[in-house]
């Protein structure tokens, strides 16, 4: 972290990093241009302007022709120099966020506990600076006498940094009181030539002639005269060191680190350094000083990570002005990019407070840019040109990937990428492979490539992904697809996206195939290519159908079709057209899919000799049963499930045949014939068994279970319904997944487990948003509405209903729009509005007895007797009753006994009442109803309170609260309790 200039200096003075900036742009030159006009670095030019380096007289003469510097501005800068104090006043530090272990280690080096010499090791950017910078403000606050300095690159000063920090601290006046101080420094000449004292050549002074010295008793002698300074020059209170960017530091410095360190033993004389460890390989000068003052535990080096989420976020808000609410709302793409490097968030603050703009954009900073370029230059040219390659794969990449794009050999690739990894712009995993340790550094290589270059990498990417055997089974054929797509090369790019997405569909990661195959889609279709379009269209719809989407499905499958047709393909267009038809069906559109698929069909029953093999027209029987069926035509669903079958076992279709079979069964249950709705429903899992298709073996055992939990056998039903559930969550089939989950839950309920039940409902509406608006949607939203509304959560449950109608209505779905007003019906009763329940249900009469509904007629029984219409009450009951039977379901026999004991009670036949009471509680206990048999128990109490029997009323009362207590039935509960109170008040009995 660095420095921070404030725009105003005190007194409207400019600071010297200000003079300088507004000097290089009158100049008319970048940063880059200066920096390569005087030999230095870009970073320690921006450096210089942001007031993070000293500016020294020899820099300032370096700096004069480059920019063109007149007196005036050389006097300017001058006087700068002058003013070092008020200069630090001016410049204000950015905030210090986190780095508590750090601020602690230097209050620790302050405190004269622990090794003399504290560094700081981390990757250009990562704060070192900024926490050098803190260990100066917190020994000006302690009272030490601070020395600081830095090093450059390519410094032709054997002994920087410490010269650096050397002149400037003698710079400045000694204190009054170090007389002593004056004197060593008087000794430093030949170390600063620059340096006029009285006795300047002298590295020893009282008048020894350092000619008479041998070379190494004078470096030691120079080397003693600086460690006699700084000791000196800080007094009692003591000298901090400080010294910048050692890894620039040469051989000679590092000794004299090296001495200075050794003779630091006692509190006076303090040392805090930073270098680039990210620069300082095994075996550099620096890393054997390291060493030699570790084995004499006189250092201690932290290495400084990035900054945590919470730290960086702390920085990066401090920065930005409080009331400005739209840059605030750039800070986690800030976060995302900069990735807790502190100079990183820094610039990019910077960057976006530069901008006029209204609402900023968040571009890479010219600053990150620069320092990065560096980095990369700085790397041999083999390295360099692999970071080109691994920021255009765009993903961690192996050397053997490497050597077939660049065509060198795995040794030169292999010794570039450790090159690159020791400079911190790659880091290897565990594995081997290799990837930017920050995105930003991939983002600006590849923005440095012109656009030819990319392209050219990108198809090599793609044609050595090619040539290696793993990547046909991975998710190679994506990458592939996209290296063609981005390398110009679209003929290719199709094929390995329909290969992507063939891919993708075989692991059931369907949205993925969908990405794909509308890629290869839109390209086919750009340069041409009919027959690919076509592939990929149908693959498309097939995917969208597969998981649900059926609406979505029926658009690529009819352009498909049209597209096969034009080619000359009409078997595969009538194919096409079947399946659009059932997409149309479960799409709720079925009139209109009716409309699309009867002429079709009457020109081929037309034709005969022109009819398409007996495969396509078992798709086509297929897609007008499904048809049929959902527009309410059970008998023409049946002859068209009964045709799809035999043409289905005519051309071998199995597929098809499962099918055909499934939606026999389900006509067939429709019209009652339900020992024949087992056996298709049988005979279709045993084949779909056979076969593997998941969708078609979840489609059989699941309507398998159906029937079984037509005929009370429960265990075996829920088993048969958890197998498909299973079978569809393990192929991502969302859509059959929600279904199996809606009728769990339903059965979940009818046996009492009301918690599981909930549980099903609510992950199954969860799914049900995913796939977005169609018929089947209804079934989440009621299977929730009516638990909720079981559970006394009125409010809500209501909502779901209302929903979920809604949603049947738009896509006129006649089973939904029954069952969810006869839940509304249901509900109007429970709440005493019998007439608003007939509302509900008359509308829908007709749709009931076409749907085959039991519950609502029931409902609507119930609300004549309310309302004393007992001769319809009777004829509507007599109708259930004849159906119930018919059904080979007793399960269904309870409810029926309810509300024939309702009519009963009403007409004062008390024994047919008790009887269908008894009968009915019987049932509910031996097949485990136990909702049904609280219901039975409750109207028995109210029958025993009505014929003044308060005892049995109290007995029976009792018995069905404990089990609406059971199943979390808040609102019967109530009820219940409140009958109770009333016989309790009425001293006939006490409450139970």
């Amino acid at each position: 972290m660095y420095a921070y200039e404030e725009t105003q200096g005190i007194r409207g003075r400019p600071t010297r990093g200000e003079l300088l900036r507004r000097y290089r742009r009158l100049a008319g030159l970048t940063q880059e241009q200066l920096a390569e006009r005087t030999d230095y670095s870009v970073d320690y030019i921006s450096k210089l302007e942001r007031g993070q380096r000293r500016l020294s007289a020899a820099t300032l003469d370096r700096l004069v022709q480059p920019l063109g510097l007149g007196e005036a501005e050389i006097a300017a800068l001058r006087e700068a120099l002058e003013h070092p104090d008020e200069d630090k006043q001016k410049t204000a530090t950015r905030p210090l966020a986190g780095r508590e272990r750090e601020q602690a280690e230097l209050r620790r080096l302050l405190a004269g506990l622990g090794p003399p010499v504290l560094l700081l090791a981390g990757e250009p950017g990562i704060g070192k600076t900024r926490l050098l910078n803190e260990a100066d403000a917190l020994a000006g606050e302690a009272g030490w006498h601070v020395v600081r300095g830095g090093c450059q690159p390519r410094t032709l000063d054997p002994f920087a940094p410490l010269t650096d920090a050397l002149v400037t601290a003698m710079a400045q006046p000694a204190p009054p009181d170090r007389a002593e101080a004056r004197l060593y420094a008087e000794r430093l000449g030949r170390l600063l030539p620059g340096f006029d004292g009285e006795d300047a050549g002298s590295p020893v002074g009282n008048g020894q002639d350092a000619a008479l010295l041998r070379p190494e008793q004078a470096r030691h002698l120079l080397f003693r005269a600086v460690t006699d300074y700084l000791h000196a020059v800080g007094g009692e209170r003591g000298t901090l060191l400080i010294l910048d960017d050692l890894h620039w530091a040469a051989p000679d410095a590092l000794d004299l680190l090296r001495s200075l360190a050794l003779t630091a033993g006692s509190a006076t004389l303090r040392i805090i350094g930073a270098y680039r460890d990210s620069e300082t390989p095994a075996g550099a000068p620096l890393g054997d000083v390291i060493a030699d003052l570790a084995r004499a535990s006189l250092v201690r080096v932290l290495t400084l990570d990035p900054l945590a989420e919470a730290e960086a976020t702390q920085l990066v808000t401090q920065l930005l002005p409080a009331e400005d609410e739209q840059r605030h709302a750039l800070v986690p793409a800030i976060l995302r990019r900069a990735g807790g490097v502190p100079f990183f968030l820094v610039s990019y603050v910077e960057d976006v407070l530069g901008r006029d703009e209204p609402v900023p954009s968040l571009e890479l900073p010219w600053t990150v840019a620069q320092v990065i370029r560096q980095r990369v230059l700085a790397l041999p040219e083999p390295a360099r040109e692999l970071l080109a390659v691994v920021a255009v794969v765009g993903r961690p990449v192996g050397p053997a990937l490497l050597t077939r794009v660049s065509g060198q050999s795995e040794e030169t690739v292999i010794e570039a990428l450790e090159a690159a990894a020791a400079a911190r712009l790659l880091q290897e995993d565990a594995d081997g492979v290799y990837r930017f340790s920050h995105d930003l550094i991939r983002d600006t290589i590849e923005q440095e490539l012109s656009t030819a270059r990319r392209r050219l990498l990108h198809r090599r990417i793609a044609e050595a992904l090619e040539s290696l055997p793993e990547w046909q089974h991975t998710s190679g054929p994506a990458e592939i697809a996209q290296h063609f797509l981005q390398g110009g090369d679209p003929e290719r790019a199709v094929i390995w996206s329909l290969r992507a997405g063939d891919r993708a569909a075989a692991l059931f990661a369907h949205a993925n195939a969908e990405t794909q195959y509308r890629t290869a889609a839109d390209l086919a279709r750009e340069i041409g290519d009919e027959q690919a379009e076509l592939e990929a269209l149908d693959r498309l719809g097939h995917v969208l159908y597969r998981i649900g989407r059926f609406q979505a499905a029926v658009e690529p499958l009819e352009r498909a079709g049209e597209i096969a047709a034009r080619l000359g393909d009409r078997d595969r267009s009538v194919a096409l057209l079947a399946r659009s038809g059932q997409a149309y069906a479960f799409g709720g559109r079925a009139s209109e899919g009716l409309d699309r698929l009867l002429p079709v069909w009457r020109s081929l029953d037309a034709t005969h000799h022109e009819a398409p093999p007996s495969g396509i027209l078992a798709d086509l029987y297929n897609a007008l049963c499904a048809l049929y069926f959902h527009t309410g035509r059970l008998r023409d669903a049946l002859d068209a499930a009964a045709s799809a079958m035999a043409s289905a076992r005519a051309s071998e279709n199995l597929p098809a045949l499962i099918v055909a079979t499934i939606g026999h069964g389900i006509a067939l249950g429709r019209v009652d014939r339900v020992d024949e709705e087992r056996r298709a429903f049988e005979d279709a899992a045993a084949m779909a068994e056979r076969l593997g298709d998941p969708l078609l073996r979840a489609l059989a055992v699941y309507h398998q279970g159906v029937a079984l939990l037509s005929v009370d056998d429960f265990d075996q039903g829920e088993r048969h319904l958890r197998r498909a559930l299973d079978i569809a969550e393990d192929a991502e089939l969302i859509a059959m997944a929600t279904f199996a989950r809606v009728r769990l839950s339903a059965l979940l309920v009818t046996r009492g487990r009301w918690c599981e039940a909930r549980a099903e409902a609510e992950r199954a509406e969860v799914d049900n948003r995913f796939l977005g608006p169609r018929p089947g949607g209804f079934y989440p939203l009621h299977a929730l509405g009516r638990i909720l509304l079981l559970q006394g959560e009125r409010d809500a449950g209501l909502r779901h209903v209302n929903e979920a109608l809604a949603m049947a209505t738009r896509y006129e779905h006649l089973p939904g729009i029954v069952e969810a007003r006869q839940t509304l019906a249901w509900q109007a009763m429970r709440d005493g509005r019998p007439a608003e329940a007939i509302a509900r249900l008359e509308p829908a009469l007709e749709r009931v007895r076409a749907a085959g509904s039991l519950r609502a007629p029931l409902v609507y029984a119930w609300a004549l007797v309310e309302l004393g219409d007992t001769t319809r009450a009777a004829e509507v009951l007599a109708a259930a009753r004849q159906r119930a039977s018919a059904s080979r379901s007793r399960a269904r026999l309870p409810a029926v006994l309810l509300h024939e004991a309702r009519l009963a009670a009403h007409e004062r036949r008390w024994e047919s009442a008790v009887d269908a009471l008894e009968q009915g509680v019987s049932i509910a206990q031996e097949l485990g109803l136990p909702y049904d048999e609280a219901l039975l128990l409750q109207e028995h109490g109210r029958l025993h309170t009505l014929r003044a029997e308060p005892e049995q009323a109290s007995a029976r009362l009792g018995q069905a609260l404990v089990i609406f207590r059971r199943l979390g039935a808040v609102t019967d509960v109530q009820a219940v309790e409140q009958a109770l109170d009333a016989l309790a008040g009425s001293g006939h009995a006490a409450h139970p």
